[in-house]
């Protein structure tokens, strides 16, 4: 008995041993591909903010720390930033707003010294409607600032690997004072700290009270211009937490554009496509009322496949005409195409084709009250307008 009771405690010692070195190779090869692709993403991080900060400073002179080089390539560089204020359509009063609360600050730092009361806000709040031009607004002051623009990823906050997601936020926030004056960007906000913590994992907890101190250190900063602002979105305002809303003092709310808002967003969009000459953007935007700036976008390029459509339908009959070699059907499909060979221009007709396939905003997103204080833009009520009176 005791030699059988030998040989199994032996064959049970085996299969543990087995069973351990199995384990421990597997670590090992965890922990190969978590370094292969923590090495990479350092290698992508460098190259891009190199890449992206080419001659508007020395990637040499900035001592970045490992993760600071993985959230690097969230960076855009203001250079590189292709949009401006020209480009936002409909939002003149926001963006004046804007100009003062981050651009003021930087030409008149003498004014701002004077007293704490004009200290420029350190975070911003963007709410409204989706598609009315919030991520736009983000990245036109930061064009126009010369900021450059880092746009958190929240998947890097939410990593698997514990202790990760502290790690990426004290990176964000130290990228950020390194590559100052910048703009750390935070789109969908709500989605990262929401309001409701019932059931919250340890994880998240420990994340956010992190990510609050880490912006408390930004807040209590002593300089008198703010280097690094935080502006956030949101299409849900009541959604994001408490804590995270009193850390932006100035919000401002981008609704659905108004009637000559609406009309402005379309010149904008048209201003280089061919229109017909009966073409009234100002009835056309009338007969728009409820759509965003993202909608009226879709809308024109809706309207614009009918020409397209009529264009390759006009090319396939030259086609088929060619192939049955029929001369006069020739002659008569090439006097349809145009003697340019181009689209035909826009006409009202295909607005309104569009406008039967392209739904307005205000049908599908609805909002609650929040009790945020915010800056609207004047209100101009929408007048009915017959789009062939």
């Amino acid at each position: 008995m005791k030699g059988e009771e030998a040989l199994a405690a032996l064959v049970e010692l085996s299969a543990l041993s087995i069973a351990a070195f199995f384990t421990f190779r597997w670590i090992s090869r965890m922990a190969d591909t978590r370094e292969a692709e923590r090495a990479s993403a350092q290698a992508k991080g460098r190259a891009a903010l190199a890449a992206r900060l080419r001659g508007s400073r020395e990637l040499s002179s900035l001592p970045l720390q490992e993760h600071e080089l993985e959230v690097a390539v969230d960076v855009v560089a203001a250079e590189e930033i292709r949009i401006s204020f020209a480009d936002v359509g409909g939002l003149d009063t926001i963006a004046r707003q804007l100009q003062q609360a981050i651009l003021l600050p930087l030409k008149r730092p003498d004014l701002f010294a004077r007293t704490k009361l004009l200290r420029p806000p350190k975070g911003i709040l963007l709410h409204g409607p989706p598609g009315t031009g919030k991520t736009m607004l983000a990245r036109a002051i930061a064009k126009e600032a010369h900021f450059t623009f880092i746009n958190l990823n929240p998947a890097r906050l939410l990593s698997k690997w514990y202790g990760e997601s502290n790690k990426y936020a004290e990176a964000y926030f130290s990228l950020a004072h390194k590559l100052a004056p910048s703009i750390l960007f935070i789109d969908e906000i709500d989605c990262l700290f929401s309001s409701g913590h019932t059931n919250e994992h340890e994880a998240t907890a420990t994340l956010r009270a992190q990510f609050l101190q880490l912006w408390d250190g930004l807040l209590s900063a002593n300089d008198e211009v703010a280097s690094v602002v935080v502006l956030a979105a949101t299409n849900r305002p009541s959604s994001v937490d408490p804590a995270v809303l009193r850390r932006l003092p100035l919000s401002f709310k981008v609704d659905l554009p108004t009637l000559p808002a609406r009309e402005a967003v379309l010149k904008l969009f048209l201003q280089h496509e061919p229109l017909a000459a009966a073409i009234d953007l100002r009835a056309l935007a009338a007969a728009t009322d409820g759509y965003s700036g993202s909608d009226l976008e879709q809308l024109c390029k809706t309207a614009m496949m009918r020409p397209l459509e009529e264009f390759l339908e006009v090319e396939q009959q030259q086609q088929r005409a060619r192939e049955q070699k029929q001369g006069e059907g020739d002659v008569e499909v090439a006097e349809r195409v145009g003697e340019g060979g181009g689209l035909r221009c826009l006409t009202m007709q295909d607005f309104l084709e569009a406008r039967t396939i392209v739904p307005p905003s205000r049908a599908r997103f609805g909002g609650g009250p929040h009790g945020l204080g915010q800056f609207n833009l004047p209100p101009a009520p929408d007048q009915d307008v017959d789009l062939y009176d």
